[in-house]
């Protein structure tokens, strides 16, 4: 049974009590105890918890205030039966009355002061009743709330007659969800409903796939086959082998290596058995340890940084095989779980279990002889007292006795099994017990707060245990507020996400190494558009092609990067779709290739767009990450530019955020942002709704589904993509002026009368591009007020700005950098040096106006006086466009108060030769400094060694952490 229908049987119960007894209900008081509370608590499900009354306002005090979630949310004003005076010949149904008009002019002074109260207090719903008769009204409206309509109930009767709508407006479930929004906006708001359907120039089923060429064919087949492989997913070897190493990965490499290598050395030593099992099981428990914080690690990083994989490759590649052997990896994922918080401690015991005896029985399970030595101590404790008698009589009935102490122990007291495992692995087995929980990002606070304490609790427990958390950055601010984080000590290692670029960097050259992409047995032959004949036996060794787009092109695989929000399976995906389209034309890329003409980034963005079709196609069932934030979900017309509009705000607000909190902004502030704008609230909440289930913003806790007024939001790297293409993409805004659906008929079939004429494909373009303008602008008119004038609103004026410029001819671009990069194109920009290798001359640049690294070779840019460069040297320089995307123009000098160097004596402390990094340690600290080899002359790489003296520039990072610039000397 619903709720709904739960409480329409409650209330019947409440109103016929009532009604046998309503002449005993006389004063104000006896219509709260008789019927208000009973209606509130027993019907429409408020606890009384959340009550609080008498509260002192400056108008006087109110009867009741109720809070959802804490927050005072809806003020009830009570009177005796008598006093509301409701004129209306219909009793027995809802009314909707005008709060100002004749019919509730026998009310309105109770109405006055419950508004009074709740405007006080910013709360947004008032009540006004005797119990009997029920007036509901909305506090915060645009205008005077007397120029508004209320919902009354003149009766008990329109209280049965009329309780769907009752229950919607003030049940908790419904009020909490803010439901009563919706049906005030459908009084409240006279906007005109949408007359006709909403109509595009081009419908879904007027767009018709592009025909393919006899090699597009063939070669997508190749193509499908490398992406498959490109993905991973059949190939594990490929996502250790492809990580992106970064000096933050580096770091936590060795970080981890010294941990678990101390961990391991302090593991007890005593290797008897048999009759001296209990002396193992106890061990050296006086062993030195390292720090306590060391055993709990955090691996923290944005979504798609590969911290699940960077686990994996850790055990697999970077740990010695020897101290690798001595390692028990127990890897727990949270998507296991039900999210059940009352069983999570069991749910996280059974799991650990599970994988425990898995790796340490042949049998995946303990024999009798196992379960023995588990318990051994026990035994000769029981053995020794309180069943000595028995043992030392009757061995059998010892032995019974012992055996049923084990079943309940095995079957009943799981958390002291799973602790005794522990014991067995680390004391018996000499492993180190190594327990990784991936995946608590989706899951509430509380979730994680009891994952991580049940482990801790374990881990004290055993000792010679070790946690790994991976998480995000946004999980890792909010979890490290709670008490039990600052209880339980811990480390934490951050890993950035790596490049689109450099991920298809590797993976491509790892498969050209590695695989063959395809296998035809059929040898064709094709001719070429421009005359170039091709063997598709050769096209298959062609993967130099995809470099040219996605590694080559400054922007391209930054572009997927964001679609996708950095989930590389999708950017995958996503990247066949581009290469594969007919749009992009696989035989012109082969001919790019070979004659070395670069892919334009327009025609990138055109193949991502519109995919095997004409033109963009919605409802193909492909998840390709283009969405066209023009659309309009609503039943009711209202601006077109609302996404884009919460977009801009997002994104302003991220820009200017310090830190994960302050990139992130509440519900009600984005409400109350647009309501100043003269937006309807409702349509606010709509979009914000359907903009989280399509990943252009995203929620501060993932776990929540519901948007509270509290919930906070941020903008996505797909919302960055998105704002970027729509405001400043010629391309994208093209198509969405086809496809998106207009409340504008006569708009629709002018684009769609250009679209279809014989005009130069130039003047149809422009000509869309400006109708579209114009229907976009001229719609957000109507329902957005744009008199504001003050800082917070300039993101909305930049926006509409950006819009009214399509109208312009824009035909100009066609180039590899984006419409919205070329306004930094020649500025003086500050760059941060990244993986320069001055034997090889070359490196990248990363400007944070581009959000990208920049390729270059210092032979070939314009400098002043600079003749070398390190890793993370911070340098002034200029940009300029390239065939391939942006390219490095100038370094015209160091950013002398960003490049803080020291001059320090330091000895190398570590180094791996097979990957050109090591530490060292500075002067007589015990502080340790990150290096690259290439900090030496590249004569000198054979000589690097533990134990080396030299001298350096050392410089302190952003992140606290030091890094050696360049040796000038040896010690």
């Amino acid at each position: 049974m619903a709720n709904v229908d739960v409480a329409e049987q409650k209330l019947k119960i409440i109103l016929a009590e009532v009604r046998s007894d309503i002449c005993s209900v006389e004063s104000e008081e006896d219509a709260k105890v008789k019927i208000i509370n009973r209606i509130f608590n027993e019907c429409l499900g408020w606890s009384f918890t959340q009550f609080s009354c008498e509260n002192q306002h400056d108008s006087g005090y109110s009867d009741y205030v109720l809070k959802v979630r804490g927050e005072p949310s809806l003020v009830v004003e009570a009177k005796r039966i008598g006093i509301l005076g409701i004129e209306t010949a219909v009793l027995d149904k809802h009314r909707e009355f005008k709060i100002s008009g004749s019919s509730l002019k026998g009310s309105f002074a109770g109405i006055q002061q419950a508004f009074s109260y709740a405007s006080e207090a910013g709360i947004p719903i008032a009540v006004v009743t005797d119990g009997v008769r029920w007036i509901v009204f909305k506090t915060w409206v645009k205008g005077s709330y007397k120029d508004k309509e209320a919902f009354v109930f003149p009766s008990l009767e329109a209280l049965e007659n009329s309780f769907s709508i009752f229950y919607e407006l003030l049940a908790y479930e419904q009020f909490s969800g803010k439901v009563y929004n919706l049906l005030f906006d459908d009084i409240h708001n006279s906007r005109q409903n949408l007359s006709v359907p909403l109509k595009a120039a081009l419908e879904s089923d007027e767009i018709k796939i592009l025909p393919k060429s006899p090699i597009a064919f063939d070669l997508e087949k190749i193509f499908n086959g490398f992406f498959t492989q490109l993905t991973g997913d059949q190939n594990a070897e490929i996502m250790t082998e492809c990580f992106v190493e970064s000096n933050e990965s580096r770091i936590a490499d060795y970080s981890l290596e010294k941990i678990t290598t101390t961990v391991l050395n302090n593991l007890p030593k005593n290797n008897k058995i048999g009759s001296e099992l209990s002396d193992l099981i106890h061990g050296n428990v006086h062993a030195q340890l390292p720090a306590d914080s060391d055993m709990s690690v955090f691996i923290v990083g944005p979504t798609g940084s590969g911290k699940t994989t960077y686990i994996e490759r850790f055990f697999s590649k970077i740990l010695p095989s020897g101290t690798r052997d001595s390692c028990l990896a127990v890897n727990i994922n949270a998507l296991d779980a039900t999210g059940e918080e009352a069983v999570t401690t069991a749910w996280i015991t059974e799991a650990i279990i599970a994988s425990l005896e898995n790796k340490l029985f042949s049998e995946g399970f303990p024999e009798y002889t196992d379960l023995l030595g588990m318990y051994f101590g026990t035994y000769k404790r029981m053995a020794s007292g309180y069943l000595k008698k028995i043992y030392e009589s009757d061995r059998d009935a010892f032995d019974q006795k012992f055996s049923e102490f084990l079943e309940g122990e095995v079957k009943d007291n799981r958390e002291g099994y799973l602790s005794n495992l522990l014991h067995f692995a680390v004391h018996n087995r000499k492993k180190l017990p190594i327990i990784i929980v991936d995946n608590t990002d989706e899951f509430t606070l509380d979730f994680k707060v009891k994952v991580f304490q049940l482990c801790n609790a374990y881990r004290r427990q055993v000792k010679y245990c070790m946690l790994m958390f991976p998480v995000t950055d946004k999980s890792a601010w909010s979890f490290s507020k709670t008490d039990i984080f600052t209880i339980h000590q811990s480390r934490s290692f951050f890993l950035p996400t790596p490049s689109p670029r450099e991920v298809f960097r590797k993976r491509i050259d790892y498969l050209n190494r590695k695989l063959v992409t395809a296998d035809v047995a059929e040898k064709r032959e094709y001719l070429t558009s421009k005359g170039i004949r091709i063997e598709l036996k050769d096209v298959s060794r062609f993967a130099q092609v995809l470099e040219d787009v996605f590694v080559e092109n400054n922007f391209t695989a930054k572009t997927l990067g964001e679609l996708t929000n950095y989930n590389i399976r999708s950017i995958m995906n996503l990247s066949k779709r581009v290469i594969t389209s007919p749009v992009m034309r696989i035989e012109d890329l082969i001919t790019s290739y070979v004659t070395t003409e670069p892919i334009s980034y327009t025609k990138f963005i055109d193949a991502l767009v519109r995919g095997d079709y004409e033109a963009y196609r919605t409802g193909t069932g492909d998840d390709f990450g283009i969405i066209s934030i023009f659309k309009v979900y609503s039943e009711k017309v209202y601006s077109p530019l609302l996404a884009l509009r919460i977009l801009a705000l997002l994104r302003a607000i991220r820009t200017s955020g310090r830190d994960v909190d302050e990139r992130h902004i509440a519900v009600h502030s984005a409400i109350h942002y647009f309501e100043a704008l003269g937006v309807d609230l409702v349509h606010v909440q709509k979009c914000l709704a359907d903009m989280v289930s399509v990943r252009l913003i995203e929620p501060y806790d993932p776990s929540v589904s519901v948007l509270s007024d509290n919930q906070k939001l941020a903008i996505t790297y797909k919302g960055l993509a998105h704002y970027d293409l729509a405001t400043r993409n010629s391309v994208y805004f093209y198509q969405m002026a086809l496809t998106t659906a207009l409340s504008d008929p006569e708009a629709a079939n002018n684009i769609a009368f250009y679209y279809k004429s014989n005009r130069p494909f130039g003047e149809i373009t422009a000509h869309v591009r400006k109708r579209f303008s114009d229907y976009l602008l001229h719609e957000d008119a109507k329902f957005v007020s744009s008199g504001h004038q003050r800082e917070q609103f300039d993101c909305q004026v930049e926006l509409l700005r950006d819009i009214k410029a399509f109208a312009v001819d824009r035909n100009g671009g066609g180039g590899a950098v984006p419409d919205n990069i070329t306004s930094f194109l020649g500025e003086k920009l500050v760059g941060e040096v990244e993986r320069y290798d001055p034997e090889k001359d070359y490196g990248f640049v990363h400007v944070k106006e581009l959000g990208q690294q920049v390729y270059f070779k210092l032979a070939n840019v314009e400098s002043e006086g600079i003749d070398s460069l390190y890793d993370s040297d911070i340098v002034y320089c200029t940009l300029s466009q390239g065939d391939k995307g942006v390219v490095v123009k100038s370094i015209v000098g160091f950013v002398g108060e960003l490049n803080d160097l020291k001059i320090e004596p330091c000895e190398v402390k570590f180094y791996n030769p097979k990957k050109g990094y090591g530490f060292a340690i500075i002067g007589s600290t015990s502080n340790e400094a990150f290096f690259h080899k290439t900090a030496f002359p590249y004569n000198f790489y054979e000589h690097l060694k533990e134990g080396l003296h030299f001298e350096a520039e050392v410089r302190l990072k952003k992140d606290g952490k030091y890094q050696i610039r360049r040796s000038i000397g040896l010690g």
